[in-house]
C-alpha cells in the first residue's frame, strides 16, 4: 500500500513588525481656539473643532480714491423769511405833492386878435393827490386820481405897464381828474416799480391870476401826466408810495368882453414836474 502523501504545510505568517518604542514626550494638550489669537505652533488642530471664520478682507476700492472722511456735523440754520409783499386787486393811497418846477403861459385874445401874452416860470406849488388803482392782472393796472394844487401863479410878477401895478401878481388853484393806465413790475420781494400815463381833465380857477383886461374865470381843458415810481411794502397790505411825475396842461375859456359883447378867449398852458410821497393799502 502506497504511503500517504505528505500534508501541504502553509507558510507561517510573517512576524508583526515590532512596535516603535513608546514616546516619553507628554501628549499635547487640547486647546480651544481663542478668537483673534494664533493656534500654538507645533500642535495639530483638535479634531471635531469647527473652523473659526477668518475676517473678510476689506473690499478693494474700484475708484482709486481715498476712503471718504466722515462728514462734519454742521448746525442747521433756519431760512430767513422774506419781507412781506403787499398783494391784492385794489389799492388806495393818499400822497402829499409838491411841484417845485414849472412854467405858465398866458394868452389873452379879443375878437381873434392877441391883446396880451406872458410866459414865465411858475412858483413852487404844494398839493394833495388821492388815487384808486385796480389791478386785474399781475403787470397791468387801471386807476383814477384826483389832484389838487393849492397855488398856481408866476414866480416873477413884474408888470409890463408903467403904473407899476402887477397884472399877474395873484394866484389861482387847480384840480385835475386823471384816469390812469400803467405797469407794475416787481423788482424784489417787497419793491414794485410803477410806470404810468394819465390823460385827464383839468380846471384852473384863474380869476385872481390876472388883474386887468378881463376876468378869465375858470379855464378848463386837457391835461397829461406821466409818472415813474416805487411801491415799498412794509406789511402784507400796507405800502409807501414814491413817485415822480411830469404833466402838461392846455386850459382855455371864452367869456364876453367888457365892450360890444366881444368874445374874449383866455388860454393858459402849464408844465409841472412833481414829487409824490404817500402811503396806501392794498386790498
Amino acid at each position: 500500500m502506497p504511503a500517504p502523501e505528505p500534508a501541504v504545510q502553509m507558510p507561517a505568517p510573517p512576524a508583526p513588525a515590532p512596535a516603535p518604542p513608546a514616546s516619553t514626550a507628554p501628549s499635547p494638550p487640547v486647546y480651544f481656539y481663542p478668537p483673534g489669537a494664533p493656534y500654538p505652533p507645533g500642535y495639530g488642530y483638535p479634531l471635531g473643532y469647527p473652523l473659526y471664520p477668518s475676517p473678510a478682507p476689506p473690499a478693494a476700492s474700484t475708484t482709486g480714491l481715498a476712503q471718504a472722511q466722515p462728514v462734519e456735523a454742521r448746525p442747521v440754520t433756519e431760512p430767513v423769511p422774506e419781507e412781506p409783499r403787499a398783494l391784492g386787486w385794489l389799492r388806495l393811497d393818499a400822497s402829499f405833492v409838491v411841484f417845485p418846477l414849472g412854467t405858465l403861459s398866458y394868452k389873452f385874445s379879443r375878437a381873434g386878435e392877441a391883446q396880451a401874452f406872458l410866459s414865465g416860470d411858475a412858483s413852487a406849488t404844494p398839493g394833495l393827490s388821492i388815487s384808486a388803482e385796480f389791478q386785474p392782472v399781475r403787470y397791468i393796472f387801471f386807476g383814477l386820481s384826483f389832484q389838487y394844487l393849492a397855488t398856481v401863479k408866476w414866480s416873477d410878477t413884474s408888470s409890463p405897464v408903467d403904473s407899476g401895478s402887477s397884472l399877474y401878481g395873484s394866484s389861482g388853484y387847480q384840480t385835475d381828474f386823471l384816469p390812469t393806465v400803467g405797469l407794475t413790475l416787481p423788482v424784489g420781494s417787497w419793491i414794485c416799480l410803477l410806470v404810468s400815463a394819465a390823460p385827464g381833465y383839468s380846471r384852473i380857477n384863474a380869476s385872481g391870476m390876472v388883474k386887468g383886461y378881463t376876468d378869465p374865470g375858470t379855464v378848463t381843458g386837457f391835461v397829461l401826466q406821466a409818472g415813474l415810481g416805487l411801491l415799498l411794502s412794509f406789511s402784507s397790505h400796507g405800502y409807501a408810495a414814491l413817485r415822480a411825475t411830469q404833466q402838461w396842461g392846455y386850459q382855455s375859456s371864452e367869456t364876453a368882453g367888457p365892450a360890444n359883447g366881444d368874445v374874449v378867449t383866455t388860454e393858459l398852458h402849464s408844465s409841472y414836474f412833481g414829487l409824490h410821497i404817500g402811503v396806501g393799502y392794498w386790498f
